[in-house]
């Protein structure tokens, strides 16, 4: 009889398991990190805090 609930309990555990990962494909991304909306073009806000040598280069007006 213990194996009859363990079964039933697995099934269930698969099918919610599968049927989330299914949810997740069709529901939009979260919005965060580098694909945050205050991503313009590839570059960050410089509130961001970017240092990279080409932040640092537009920064100091000129181009890469």
């Amino acid at each position: 009889m213990t194996t009859i609930w363990a079964d039933l309990l697995l099934s269930a555990l698969l099918v919610g398991l599968v049927g989330f990962t299914v949810l997740l494909m069709f529901l939009p991304p979260v919005q965060t990190g580098k694909h945050a909306p205050n991503n313009i073009r590839g570059r960050h806000h410089l509130s961001e805090g970017s240092h990279s040598l080409a932040t640092l280069l537009e920064q100091a007006g000129r181009p890469r």
